[in-house]
């Protein structure tokens, strides 16, 4: 089994994280991307941190950052995964100390296969699927085809993400048999600002598929 299947990400606040936590999931995401509206600073994301046991998962969410910036991050919050969002190049993946996990944007299942092959072929540790979406990294709250999704192959966990919600997430992982479900704007009030029971409406479907 993969290091995690329900991932809440773009946590900016320490209640947040324990919330999602209590509810079952076993991934938090922090987004170190300054133009993101969820946004953390290191300082913010350690105080998330603390909130947090050893077992739970921690990725940190870059775009076109540098190997040093990541693994100083890395190592400040004791990151489990680095989540390259970005347009950065295969070469990175072995400068970085950590885990790494590729957000692949879809804008044609044809184009991402040759992508996930790339990565995969250069060492990624898994693949998150997104929806592309013009100049935008991720966040998109758009759905790519979950039929198509299932159609992939690879020797890397996949993790889907884009448009999910409480409302859809069982039939997404029963359709597209990911490894791993990521959430972010799908369960909140505000970017940033999680829906304490949406998150755990999300938690609660997602775990019951998971577990079929």
């Amino acid at each position: 089994m993969f290091d995690f299947q329900i991932k809440i990400c773009g946590i900016s606040n320490p209640s947040d994280a324990a919330k999602a936590i209590e509810f079952g999931a076993d991934a938090i995401g922090l987004n170190f991307y300054p133009r993101s509206l969820r946004s953390v600073t290191i300082d913010k994301a350690k105080e998330i941190c603390q909130s947090m046991d050893e077992t739970t998962t921690r990725v940190g969410v870059f775009v076109n950052e540098s190997a040093e910036t990541i693994n100083e991050t890395s190592t400040s919050c004791e990151l489990n995964y680095a989540q390259l969002h970005g347009d950065e190049s295969t070469e990175l993946i072995d400068q970085i100390s950590t885990k790494t996990i590729r957000a692949i944007r879809v804008s044609s299942f044809e184009s991402a296969r040759k992508e996930i092959d790339h990565w995969v072929k250069h060492g990624i540790d898994a693949i998150l699927l997104d929806a592309a979406s013009g100049n935008q990294f991720g966040g998109t709250g758009k759905k790519i085809d979950w039929e198509k999704v299932a159609e992939l192959k690879t020797d890397v966990p996949l993790i889907l993400a884009g448009g999910l919600n409480s409302d859809n997430v069982s039939h997404a992982i029963a359709t597209a048999s990911p490894c791993a479900v990521d959430v972010a704007s799908g369960i909140e009030r505000f970017p940033g600002s999680k829906d304490v029971e949406q998150m755990r409406a999300f938690i609660d479907a997602a775990k019951a598929e998971f577990a079929r």
